[in-house]
C-alpha cells in the first residue's frame, strides 16, 4: 500500500479571465444548429455545432448584415453586438450575444502531492459548460509543453513542439468543467508552470483563460512502517494472553509480516530483544537461535508486499554522570537496524548483566547472549568490532520512548549519550508520548502517562540541547501485531509467579513512521536513507495522505528534517493532510521551548517561516475522528549558518 512521493501546483496569482459563454438558442426548426457565442481571452467568435447549409446564415441584428453563410463553422464577431441564426424561408432564432463571464482557474493539486503511480491533478473552472467545443489544455514549464504520451515507459515528459496535452474532442478526460493530468519528478524541485485552456480552431490554439502556478515537487515516496515492534522471540512478548502467551502460527513471530500487510504498512523492522541468544520453550520442544530466526523471517518476506528490515532492541538500563556532574538515570533503550538481510551474529549485542531485572522477567528458559554492552558507547564499540570481524553492513540506531520513566528515560545531557550519531528519535509509542518537556503545555497532555512522564528525557529537551533529531514512531507492541494502531495498547510479560503470568498493559495505541524515500521503486536502502537524512514523520493514525515541505527563498525545496541555510529564509511552509474519516484538522508549528509560531484550523496551511541559525521548527498535526484525537509530527527544520 505504497503511498508515493509528492508534487504541488500552487497559485502564484489568481486569474480572473474572460471566458467562453455557451448559449443554447431556441430554434423554430429541428434542423437548426446549436450556437455558442464565445468571448475568450482576446477574441470573440460564434461556433456552430455543424457547418451552415444552403439557405442558412448568421446576421447581426442591429443592421441585418450577414456575417456567416453556408459553409461556415466559425464566425468572428464584434464585441457588444447581438446576432441570430436565420434558416431557410427566413425563419429566425433568438438573439445571441457574447457574454463576458469572469473565469477563475483553480488547480485541485494541494500543497505537495504524490509522484508516480498515476496520481492525478485537476484543473477546474466556474460558469457555463464547454461541452461540445474542441478545447485543449496545455501545461507549459520553462517554454516547454507537457505531453502525456509518446514518452519512455509511458511516463509524461516535456516537449518543445506546440501540442495540446489533452483535447476533449480526442476523448480526453474532461467532463465539461474540469480536466486532469499527472506529473512526476525524481528530485525535489520548484518551478513556475503556466496552464492554458484553449479553443482549438483551424489547428490553432485560441486562448480562453490561463493561470500561472508554482509547482513544488518533493520527488519522494511516502512509505509507512513500524520501526519498533516485538513478537514472542522477545522474552516479554505476549501474543495471546489467554493461551499463556504462546505464539501464533507455526512459531514465534511467524505472522508478523502478514499482520503488517493487513495494517497497511510498506515496511517492517523486526526489533526483538537482543539480551538472549536462544528462544526455548520446553513445553513445545522448541529451541531457536533468535538471530537466525530473525534473519529467516526477513528473508522469507523479501519480495513480498512489505519490505523486511532486520534489527533488534538494546534494552539499556544504566546510570551515568549528567550535565551537572551528579549521577543520573542516563537511559535508555535503543533500536538498532541494518540495511542488509544477513548481518552476522556479532552485531547482536545485549545490555549489561542485571540479575534482579532478569529474574523478575522470568527469562530462565532463555540462554544469555555473550556480547553485552553496559551503555551506548560500549554498544557502538561492539558494532564497530562487528564491522571489522564480519561482512560489514550499514547500521543506524536511535533512542525509543525517551520521555517515559518506566521503562527508562534518556538523560540527554549525559556524556555517555553524546556523539552517538543518531539522526532520529522515537516521539510516540504504546508507552505514550515523549514529545513535550512540560506535560501541562498546550496540547501536551495527549497520550501522556501522568505517573511516568519524564520531561527531561523528552524530544523537546533533546532539541533544546542542540541534538538535531528527526521523528520516528513505533508501536513497541509486544503482541506480534506491528502497525496495530486501532486495537489499543498491548501487554508486556513481567514475570511468572506461581505458574501464572504477571502482565502489564501499555498505555497508548502507538505510532508508525512515514519515510520519504527516494527512487522510482523505493526499497530497504531508501528507507534507511530517509531515516538517516531525517526525512521522516511519525503518526498515531495511518492517514490517507500527509504532506509537508517548504520552498526556500533560494528557490530550493526543503523536506522535514533538512538543515536550512540562512540564505533560504524565509521559508514558505506548506502542510496538507487528507483522510476521509477525519472530521476536524488543526495544524501547528512549534519550537522546542513549546512556543507556537503558526496555526491553521483547515486541512491546508501555507505560512512564511523565518528560520535563523540555531532555530528549530516542527509541525504537529492534530486530527479528530469523532471525539478521538490522533496526531502526526513532521521532523523539524533546522536553521544553520
Amino acid at each position: 500500500m505504497t503511498r508515493v512521493g509528492w508534487l504541488a501546483l500552487l497559485p502564484l496569482a489568481s486569474c480572473a479571465c474572460e471566458r467562453v459563454s455557451p448559449v443554447d438558442t431556441e430554434l423554430p426548426t429541428d434542423d437548426a444548429p446549436l450556437l455558442q457565442a464565445l468571448h475568450g481571452d482576446g477574441f470573440v467568435a460564434l461556433w456552430t455545432d455543424r457547418v451552415l447549409g444552403t439557405g442558412e446564415r448568421i446576421e447581426r441584428i442591429a443592421d441585418g448584415e450577414t456575417v456567416g453563410e453556408a459553409g461556415d463553422l466559425w464566425i468572428d464577431l464584434e464585441p457588444g453586438a447581438t446576432y441570430r441564426w436565420v434558416g431557410p424561408g427566413g425563419s429566425a432564432g433568438d438573439e445571441v450575444e457574447p457574454a463576458e463571464l469572469s473565469l477563475t482557474l483553480s488547480v485541485d493539486a494541494g500543497v505537495v502531492a504524490h509522484r508516480g503511480e498515476g496520481v492525478q491533478r485537476e484543473l477546474s473552472w466556474d460558469g457555463a459548460l464547454l461541452d461540445g467545443l474542441p478545447v485543449g489544455l496545455t501545461v507549459e514549464r520553462d517554454g516547454e509543453l507537457w505531453l502525456e504520451d509518446d514518452c519512455a515507459d509511458g511516463l509524461p515528459c516535456w516537449r518543445d513542439e506546440p501540442v495540446w496535452w489533452a483535447r476533449w474532442d480526442d476523448g480526453a478526460d474532461g467532463d465539461g468543467d474540469a480536466i486532469g493530468w499527472t506529473a512526476d519528478e525524481a528530485d525535489p524541485v520548484a518551478y513556475a508552470v503556466q496552464l492554458r485552456l484553449e479553443l482549438i480552431r483551424d489547428e490553432l490554439g485560441w486562448p480562453l483563460a490561463s493561470i500561472d502556478e508554482l509547482q513544488l515537487e518533493t520527488g519522494r515516496a511516502l512509505l509507512w512502517g513500524d520501526v519498533h515492534t516485538h513478537g514472542n522471540l522477545s522474552g516479554d512478548g505476549c501474543e495471546d494472553i489467554d493461551n499463556s502467551c504462546l505464539p501464533w502460527g507455526d512459531g514465534p513471530d511467524a505472522a508478523m509480516f502478514a499482520a503488517a500487510e493487513e495494517a497497511g504498512l510498506d515496511f517492517l523492522v523486526l526489533t526483538d530483544h537482543a539480551e538472549h541468544a536462544t528462544y526455548l520453550r520446553m513445553d513445545q520442544g522448541t529451541e531457536l537461535s533468535i538471530h537466525a530466526e530473525t534473519l529467516r523471517l526477513a528473508a522469507e518476506a523479501e519480495g513480498g508486499p512489505v519490505i523486511p528490515i532486520v534489527g533488534f532492541e538494546w534494552t539499556g538500563v544504566y546510570d551515568a554522570p549528567g550535565g551537572g556532574g551528579e549521577t543520573v538515570r542516563a537511559g535508555g533503550h535503543r533500536t538498532v537496524v541494518f540495511d542488509g538481510l544477513e548481518p552476522c551474529e556479532d552485531y547482536w549485542v545485549g545490555a549489561g548483566e542485571f540479575e534482579p531485572f532478569r529474574s523478575e522477567l522470568g527469562f530462565e528458559d532463555h540462554l544469555d547472549r555473550e556480547a553485552r554492552a553496559e551503555d551506548p558507547q560500549e554498544l557502538l564499540a561492539h558494532l564497530a568490532a562487528a564491522d571489522a570481524a564480519c561482512e560489514p553492513v550499514r547500521h543506524t540506531a536511535w533512542f525509543h520512548h525517551p520521555g517515559v520513566s518506566h521503562p527508562r528515560p534518556v538523560a540527554w545531557d549525559a556524556v555517555v549519550n553524546e556523539g552517538l550519531g543518531d539522526t532520529v528519535v522515537e516521539i510516540h509509542s504504546e508507552h505514550g508520548s515523549s514529545e513535550c518537556h512540560d506535560a501541562d503545555g498546550a496540547g501536551c497532555d495527549w497520550s501522556v502517562h501522568e505517573e511516568f512522564h519524564h520531561g527531561d528525557g523528552s524530544v523537546q529537551a533533546a532539541l533544546q540541547l542542540g541534538h538535531q533529531l528527526g521523528f520516528v514512531g513505533g508501536t513497541d507492541s509486544h503482541d506480534g501485531l506491528p502497525g496495530s494502531l486501532d486495537d489499543g495498547p498491548s501487554a508486556v510479560v513481567l514475570a511468572w509467579v506461581d505458574g501464572a503470568l504477571v502482565i502489564e498493559e501499555q498505555t497508548a495505541a502507538g505510532s508508525v513512521t512515514g519515510a520519504l524515500a527516494a527512487g522510482a521503486s523505493p526499497d530497504r536502502v531508501a528507507v534507511l536513507d530517509a531515516i538517516e537524512q531525517r526525512h521522516t514523520l511519525a503518526t498515531s493514525w495511518l492517514f490517507d495522505a500527509l504532506r509537508v515541505a517548504a520552498l526556500g527563498a533560494d528557490g530550493l525545496v526543503y523536506l522535514p528534517g533538512d538543515a536550512v541555510p540562512a540564505g533560504a529564509s524565509p521559508l514558505e511552509l506548506f502542510v496538507e493532510a487528507e483522510d476521509a474519516m477525519v472530521e476536524r484538522w488543526r495544524f501547528e508549528l512549534w519550537d522546542p521551548w513549546h512556543e507556537l509560531w503558526a496555526e491553521s484550523d483547515s486541512a491546508l496551511m501555507r505560512e512564511p517561516v523565518d528560520i535563523a541559525a540555531g532555530d528549530v521548527r516542527y509541525v504537529r498535526i492534530r486530527a479528530w475522528i469523532g471525539e478521538d484525537e490522533q496526531r502526526a509530527w513532521a521532523s523539524p527544520f533546522f536553521g544553520i549558518d
